[in-house]
């Protein structure tokens, strides 16, 4: 395989080159082990301590889009961010004229796995007649805009703490963020916690800030699981964009620390597993629900939400009770086009009180969104409602068993883009 990288300095690291080709739920992989890998050099901001505040720095305004959701978002007085912008670690990726290919790096001074992907071609998106994007809030998802499905296997033993992601041209020049509509990360060797598919674990939208947590608290991945990525593009500059390249890093834990054991939940008004989750909105104020019960207790700990245009809010009750635990807002222009839906941190404040929300096992709970369709038509497809947080199980034994076998599971992995081709490395 014939690879450009930049002359960056050199540094001691494990590289795990990921071979693209996925029969199964999780990938092939040959481990290296190198002695010089060239790496780029560190480029994030100074860490940050906020207390008393939410400890992510979700920029400001506090809403953004947050598509599908973030379930990277910590709970502590103090938290660490991730600025600036990052170079590839590959410049270029030759040798590859029938599609893109992955490689995974271990940096093991940075505690860091990267993983770069391309050359990706981005078409133009195709476009609505009022000249609306064909995914944006009234079109659905155009599977065609989404690339094929990254596999990665976890090469450490050490939970994620973040996420940075970075998006060039194949000469490493930056290009912008908003190309991305949303990036998913699943985890093909745990199941949700409501539902016997694959853990979405970490989801990108174009303003969601990179993000650096304390290593005591970490999202739970064990060393050869198997994880993969994929995008959906949000071109709308006119024309087809090539040669474009995307690095993804995730952070990880120290070993030798007392670490609570945090993962991704989500809920969905709508899940049809293996198919898309909007559904239609009739004219004027809608609401769309489900009930859940959680197999096992724990506490919520932070939040965000996802919905289309028209969207006002979604929500959690307890049904029993009647009492509304949480609600997560959208951010609207005048004419009803979302920008953003608000998240919240459940924090502990010191020793003074705890505001995470505890779930109880057994518990009727609902998830509503709520839209206001001013249009006076049906809108087919336009609505969404989606909530992903981060949960701390009680006891993380009883989180329920991982069955790839289950029919559910296979339709879940049928709804998936098609991994990358295997080029043979």
């Amino acid at each position: 395989m014939n690879m450009r990288m930049p002359a960056w300095r050199r540094r001691s690291a494990t590289c795990c080159m990921t071979s693209s080709s996925m029969t199964s739920p999780g990938p092939r992989a040959v481990h290296l082990e190198l002695a010089d890998v060239i790496l780029p050099p560190a480029r994030y901001l100074p860490i940050r301590t906020e207390v008393m505040e939410l400890v992510l720095n979700w920029s400001r305004p506090v809403f953004r889009r947050f598509h599908p959701i973030l379930f990277l978002a910590l709970t502590s007085c103090a938290t660490t961010s991730y600025g600036g912008e990052l170079r590839p670690s590959l410049s270029r990726m030759t040798g590859t004229p029938d599609g893109p290919q992955s490689q995974v790096w271990v940096d093991t001074d940075r505690r860091e796995v990267r993983v770069v992907a391309g050359p990706f071609q981005i078409p133009q998106m195709a476009m609505t007649e009022d000249g609306g994007s064909a995914h944006g809030g009234h079109g659905g998802h155009d599977s065609s805009m989404k690339t094929p499905l990254v596999p990665i296997v976890w090469p450490v033993d050490a939970g994620i703490t973040g996420f940075k992601l970075g998006v060039f041209s194949g000469d490493g020049t930056p290009l912008p963020r908003d190309l991305i509509h949303h990036l998913n990360t699943l985890n093909f060797d745990r199941r949700e916690l409501l539902y016997p598919v694959p853990t979405r674990l970490i989801a990108i939208g174009p303003d969601t800030p990179d993000i650096k947590v304390p290593n005591s608290y970490q999202v739970v991945v064990e060393r050869g699981d198997n994880l993969g990525w994929y995008i959906m593009w949000n071109n709308d500059t006119g024309r087809a964009i090539e040669d474009v390249y995307v690095e993804l890093v995730l952070p990880y834990g120290e070993l030798d620390k007392e670490v609570a054991p945090i993962t991704s939940i989500y809920l969905d008004t709508n899940l049809y597993i293996g198919n898309e989750t909007s559904f239609d909105l009739p004219p004027g104020r809608f609401e769309k629900s489900y009930e859940f019960e959680v197999p096992t207790g724990g506490k919520l700990l932070a939040a965000g939400g996802h919905v289309h245009d028209y969207g006002l809010e979604v929500r959690v009750e307890d049904v029993e009770t009647g009492k509304v635990l949480f609600r997560l807002q959208s951010q609207r222009d005048e004419e009803g086009r979302v920008s953003g839906v608000e998240m919240k941190i459940f924090r502990r404040f010191f020793n003074l009180f705890d505001a995470s929300i505890e779930l109880k096992p057994n518990h009727r709970y609902r998830i509503v969104g709520v839209y206001y369709n001013p249009t006076g038509e049906t809108l087919p497809g336009a609505g969404m409602a989606q909530i992903g947080g981060l949960f701390k199980p009680h006891d993380p034994a009883a989180w329920p068993e991982n069955d790839p076998s289950d029919p559910l599971y296979q339709l879940d992995l049928s709804g998936l883009p098609a991994p990358l081709a295997d080029h043979g490395h």
